[in-house]
């Protein structure tokens, strides 16, 4: 079986075949099932480029699409596939992680991990796997981060000065911290799934979440409010004289 399969597909050409088309139900079941049974050694390791162009648009409307200046590439997470965009020379190519061995059902959001080259995933029923930003393909997450507390969350951000990752949780009305490393998988001493701190945010309702490294700040929209959220994470981290 291949482990590590990389699709490369030239954005340019699922543009002009589907942009503008918005797909029926049918037609994204199809796409799944081509995420379903990418790289499982039977040679199916083909998605249309139909079906990139739909999940990519579908990741920018539920808001699983992310953008990193720095590191030159965009990732898209829809069902169960993620796409990663990279200049690659004068034109831009599309890396597809999808298969059984991603684990990946139903993707809710992501982050960008440029520090550590990941992206970061949220899964529908609060797992959240972490993948290579460059090693693609039907491959295994490196970590799964699994806490009851995660259920309902919405989003989330990498804090990548202290190594953690930041989940806002609409349904519990709190903004968790967890460690980056985290993993169910590892041994019971390593596996680090307990939330390291929260933040009650009962009186908001919180929405694109993200981070200041220069300002040491957690940066939210509020809807019940209309106006920002702040949180100073030096504050929020100071260590009690």
């Amino acid at each position: 079986m291949k482990n590590i399969l990389i699709g490369l597909i030239l954005i340019g050409s699922y543009n002009s075949a589907c942009s503008a088309e918005t797909p029926k139900e049918e037609d994204l079941v199809v796409c799944q099932d081509q995420a379903d049974n990418y790289g499982n050694g039977k040679g199916d390791d083909h998605i249309s480029t139909k079906c990139i162009g739909y999940f990519k648009e579908m990741a920018k409307a539920s808001s699983a699409m992310k953008e990193s200046s720095a590191s030159k590439i965009k990732a898209y997470g829809y069902r169960n596939m993620l796409l990663i965009e990279k200049a690659k020379g004068d034109s831009t190519v599309t890396e597809i992680t999808a298969g059984n061995s991603t684990e990946l059902s139903t993707i809710k959001s992501l982050a960008i991990d440029e520090k550590n080259q990941e992206i970061a995933v949220l899964e529908e029923g609060g797992d959240v796997l972490f993948f290579s930003s460059k090693i693609t393909g039907n491959v295994a997450p490196y970590r799964i981060l699994k806490n009851k507390e995660l259920e309902g969350a919405s989003e989330l951000v990498i804090d990548s000065s202290r190594n953690l990752i930041v989940l806002n949780n609409k349904k519990t009305k709190k903004i968790l911290f967890f460690q980056r490393l985290a993993n169910i998988n590892g041994r019971k001493e390593n596996q680090k799934l307990d939330v390291v701190k929260s933040i009650n945010t009962a009186t908001m309702d919180l929405k694109d979440l993200s981070i200041d490294i220069l300002k040491q700040e957690l940066r939210a929209f509020d809807e019940s409010k209309n106006q920002s959220a702040i949180f100073d994470l030096n504050n929020l981290f100071a260590r009690p004289k």
